[in-house]
């Protein structure tokens, strides 16, 4: 309704108005914010829906690839989600006296809850440690498709542009190796049946060589951008 508090509303149009300096923020706790009256969200989005199909699906199994954090940073990330509680005060609670016993106890209960997730398979977090391949993710989803046959994968890349299946390479190389990973990533949609949820960041034109630019995507027809 117009005249809700919060509405959704569809875009009509986009307008380029030219480079701009741009912030990355992030906000503690709900790690959502208000700009010129839009609610937008933050990168951690993508761990946080992740979450919220396994939370609320008892047959769906989520896959959390996350290449910039590794499983010990996201872990409190998503503890901090689930108690709407800072995220310093997950990992550090000794030291803020804001930690109540109630809120001890509410982050124990949170972690005990990932923890039977990850248990029955519904909800599971890998890191670069173990691997930051395409081949890596692929091989991992054929391996809970064996271990729980017939359940939905949703599967959730956090940076896909740190994909590497080999060391540095020119920047044609680079593009190539964008068109060839973004196909495979339909094929596990297209071919597999699985919901994929993937996120990237993209750079400058001249800014370093570790981030596509918009025109490397441009080929592909497989991913959806925005900027």
């Amino acid at each position: 309704e117009a005249d809700a508090p919060i509405f959704w509303d569809t875009i009509q149009n986009i307008t380029l108005v030219g480079k701009e300096q741009t912030y990355d923020l992030q906000v503690e706790t709900d790690h959502n914010f208000v700009a010129n009256g839009i609610v937008v969200h933050n990168t951690a989005l993508a761990q946080h829906i992740g979450l919220q199909v396994a939370l609320r699906n008892k047959d769906v199994a989520v896959l959390l690839f996350t290449i910039d954090d590794t499983r010990s940073q996201a872990i409190p990330r998503l503890i901090s989600q689930m108690c709407g509680l800072q995220i310093k005060w997950v990992t550090q609670p000794q030291r803020y006296a804001e930690v109540t016993p109630q809120r001890n106890k509410a982050m124990r209960e949170a972690f005990d809850v990932l923890r039977e997730l990850a248990r029955t398979g519904r909800f599971d977090i890998k890191d670069a440690s173990q691997g930051s391949s395409i081949t890596f993710a692929e091989r991992w989803i054929e391996a809970v498709r064996e271990t729980y046959p017939g359940r939905p994968i949703l599967f959730v890349l956090d940076s896909f542009h740190r994909l590497r299946d080999s060391g540095p390479v020119s920047q044609q190389a680079e593009r190539e190796r964008l068109e060839q990973y973004s196909s495979r990533i339909a094929g596990l949609a297209k071919q597999r049946g699985v919901t994929v949820i993937s996120t990237m960041e993209l750079r400058k034109r001249e800014s370093p060589a570790t981030r596509p630019h918009v025109e490397d995507l441009k080929g592909t027809k497989q991913l959806e951008y925005d900027a």
